[in-house]
């Protein structure tokens, strides 16, 4: 979510000592940053997000990401997997707090780290954490299965979380020509900050076997500010099929208006920046 949102998290790692291509590394903490990563829908990380089996996030169709190491070079391949058994008998001894392994190829050899920690470098002002915006998101989606709303209860769900500065997401509802009119409204019209969490979801059987992002299609999505630290009151709007209830930050007091979306149950494409601005 941090690359997607144009954020490059550092990465701090634990580099065991080894060989690579040929020469001893000696080992230590260093430090790496995360620039982009790859996208598979036919790679599955049979990862869903816990306590809720029927959830997963768009991280389910990455296999790796791609890192830039000053002491190495730009574009590195690095796989994320959890840890083994012996692996983790290994860190515990160490008493380092990794959970997770990192295996980053250098042209024809690869070298096996551990994560120890994540450093973000949010913009000014931003005090939500995009995966409290997921877990809020996942709950409210459950709560209206629960219900019996309009979320299909028999389906696997994706979610895709990002950050966006909100005057870049109203202009990307000119070109989103597949999203309801009425929709694109409500959300063109609704005061928002700087700066706001987007939580997308979409069916999991229909991001399969599918490569271009327009052909990625979200059946809803969750808009939180990011300037609150509070995620229950950070809720800017909560759209499900064929109906999107909006809380306007700008009243002393958050009563919600409640619309119904017409002709809004075929979905429409993911996100995409149009604008050329980060």
């Amino acid at each position: 979510m941090y690359v997607e949102s144009g954020i490059p998290p550092i990465l701090t790692i634990f580099v065991p000592p080894s060989r690579l291509n040929g020469y001893r590394i000696g080992g230590g903490l260093h430090a790496v940053t995360a620039v982009g990563h790859t996208f598979s829908t036919s790679f599955r990380r049979n990862s869903p997000i816990p306590a809720t089996p029927k959830l997963f996030t768009s991280t389910e169709f990455v296999p790796s990401i791609v890192l830039h190491d000053d002491q190495v070079g730009m574009y590195l391949d690095a796989e994320v997997r959890a840890l083994t058994s012996d692996e983790e008998r290994t860190i515990d001894k160490l008493g380092l707090p990794a959970r997770t392994a990192i295996e980053i190829h250098y042209k024809s050899d690869s070298l096996v780290c551990y994560c120890t920690g994540l450093i973000v470098p949010f913009p000014n002002r931003v005090m939500l954490e995009g995966v409290e915006a997921t877990l809020r998101a996942a709950s409210l989606i459950d709560k209206d299965m629960q219900a019996g709303g309009f979320v299909d209860r028999g389906r696997d769900k994706v979610l895709r979380t990002f950050l966006v500065r909100s005057n870049t997401y109203k202009e990307s509802l000119l070109y989103n020509s597949h999203m309801s009119r009425a929709l694109r409204s409500v959300y063109r019209g609704l005061p928002m900050p700087r700066s706001i969490w987007v939580v997308e979801f979409g069916y999991l059987d229909e991001w399969e076997g599918q490569v271009a992002p327009e052909n990625l299609l979200v059946h809803g999505e969750f808009i939180f500010d990011s300037t609150s630290a509070d995620v229950y009151r950070a809720c800017l709007a909560v759209h499900m099929p064929s109906s999107v209830t909006a809380y306007d930050v700008t009243l002393p007091t958050r009563h919600p208006k409640r619309y119904h979306i017409s002709n809004d149950t075929q979905g429409y494409p993911t996100y995409v920046c149009h604008s050329g601005r980060p």
